[in-house]
C-alpha cells in the first residue's frame, strides 16, 4: 500500500498565518484612512479674498466651461480656479490640466502625482517654473511660477485648504506607493497564499503517485532546492490526470497574486494607479480566505 501524505496544520503554522494575516489588516486600515479621507472644498470668495489679500488681481473669467471661474496672471504667476457642476467634470478638466502639464516635461509624467480621498495633485519643475494641478471635489486648480515666486504659491493653497504644511517637498508619487505596495504583497500576500495551500501541495503528491521513497532520493539527488522543485514538478505534471488537474489549480491560485505584482510593477513604472489591481486585490485575499477554510483531507479517495 503506497504510503500517504497527511501532513496538517501545525500550530506554528497557523501562528504565522496570524500574524500575517494582523499585519496585513492593519496595513489595510492604515491605506483606508488615508485614502478615505477627504478634503473641503474651497468657496469661490474664499479663493477671491486671499488672492486679493495676496496683492494680487483676480479676474472672474466664467463661462459656458465652468460652474466659476478665477484667474490671476501677472508677473509673478498664473493661478486659475474653477467650479463645477460635478465631481465627474472637474475630473475631466484636471486630466486635461494634468496632460497640459506633462505636455511641458522633457520625460512626460515625472512629477509627484499623489491622491487621497476626492483629493489629486499633481505637481513637477521643468525649466525653473513650478506646475501644479489640482482637483477637489467639484473643484480643480492650475497654477505655476518661477521657482522664486513657489512660496507665494504655496502659501495661496495652503491659505484654500488645498495643501498641507506638512505635505510641502514630501510629495508621495504613485511610484512611492507603488513600491510600497509591492513590498507588502511579498512579505503578505505570497506567504498567505503558500500557508493556504498547504493541503492543495500535499494532496497533488499523494494523486501523483509518489512514494515517500521516490520523493527522499529527490532531495538526495538535487544540488539545491531549486533543483529538488523542478524535478518534483516535471514528475507531478506526467503523472496521473487527477495530479495535473490539482498542479493546475494550485498554479491558478498564485495567478492573482503574480498579476498584481506585476500590473502594481506597470504601475510604479508608469507612475500611476492602475484600477485592476484593486479588483485583482480582493480576488487574492478571497482565494487566501476559502483555501484556509478548506478542510486538509489528504487522503486519496
Amino acid at each position: 500500500m503506497k504510503q500517504q501524505y497527511k501532513k496538517k496544520y501545525t500550530v506554528k503554522d497557523y501562528t504565522i498565518a496570524l500574524f500575517i494575516i494582523i499585519a496585513f489588516v492593519f496595513a489595510v486600515l492604515c491605506i483606508l484612512k488615508v485614502s478615505s479621507s477627504s478634503i473641503p472644498v474651497a468657496e469661490y470668495e474664499t479663493v477671491w479674498n486671499t488672492l486679493q489679500n495676496d496683492g494680487h488681481y483676480p479676474q472672474d473669467l466664467t463661462n459656458d466651461d465652468y460652474t466659476r471661474n478665477i484667474t490671476v496672471n501677472d508677473e509673478k504667476l498664473y493661478f486659475e480656479f474653477n467650479a463645477f457642476q460635478s465631481d465627474k467634470t472637474a475630473n475631466s478638466y484636471w486630466s486635461k490640466i494634468h496632460s497640459k502639464i506633462i505636455d511641458k516635461e522633457y520625460y512626460p509624467d515625472k512629477g509627484a502625482y499623489t491622491t487621497k480621498g476626492n483629493y489629486v495633485i499633481y505637481s513637477t519643475t521643468v525649466n525653473n517654473v513650478n506646475y501644479v494641478g489640482i482637483r477637489v471635489g467639484n473643484t480643480t486648480v492650475f497654477a505655476y511660477c518661477d521657482k522664486e515666486y513657489q512660496n507665494e504659491l504655496n502659501n495661496i493653497l495652503i491659505s484654500i485648504g488645498y495643501l498641507k504644511p506638512s505635505q510641502l517637498g514630501k510629495y508621495l508619487d504613485q511610484r512611492g506607493k507603488s513600491i510600497i505596495s509591492i513590498f507588502l504583497y511579498l512579505i503578505v500576500l505570497l506567504p498567505l497564499s503558500w500557508l493556504s495551500t498547504k493541503h492543495m501541495r500535499m494532496s497533488i503528491l499523494n494523486n501523483a503517485e509518489l512514494s515517500c521513497e521516490k520523493i527522499k532520493s529527490l532531495r538526495t539527488d538535487s544540488k539545491n532546492v531549486f533543483s529538488y522543485k523542478l524535478k518534483l514538478f516535471k514528475l507531478t505534471t506526467h503523472s496521473t490526470k487527477k495530479a495535473k488537474k490539482l498542479m493546475i489549480a494550485y498554479a491558478l491560485m498564485y495567478l492573482p497574486v503574480i498579476l498584481l505584482i506585476i500590473t502594481e510593477t506597470v504601475g510604479m513604472l508608469r507612475n500611476e494607479h492602475i484600477l485592476f489591481t484593486d479588483y485583482l486585490g480582493i480576488i487574492a485575499i478571497i482565494i487566501i480566505l476559502f483555501n484556509f477554510s478548506l478542510k486538509s483531507n489528504l487522503s486519496k479517495k
